[in-house]
């Protein structure tokens, strides 16, 4: 496969690829979706943490949200 170019390139990996909406709260994905998981096409668990125990949130003085691992 070519771009304009010319050289080959890779075809997007749509589930390793990351992407982020800047808003306020920032937003944020890379891999399978929480409804793969749910309907059991992705064997995995899912892990709520509150964002105040994130060193990050913390310095930016952010109490209130979550990071949803799966």
């Amino acid at each position: 496969m070519y771009h304009a170019l010319g050289e080959g390139v890779s075809p997007i990996k749509l589930k390793t690829v990351a992407s982020a909406v800047f808003t306020r709260p920032e937003i944020a994905t890379v891999g399978v979706s929480q409804a793969a998981i749910d309907n059991g096409e992705v064997p995995a668990r899912t892990v709520m943490l509150p964002l105040n125990t994130n060193p990050r949130a913390k310095m930016s003085g952010l109490r209130r949200g979550f990071v949803k691992i799966f």
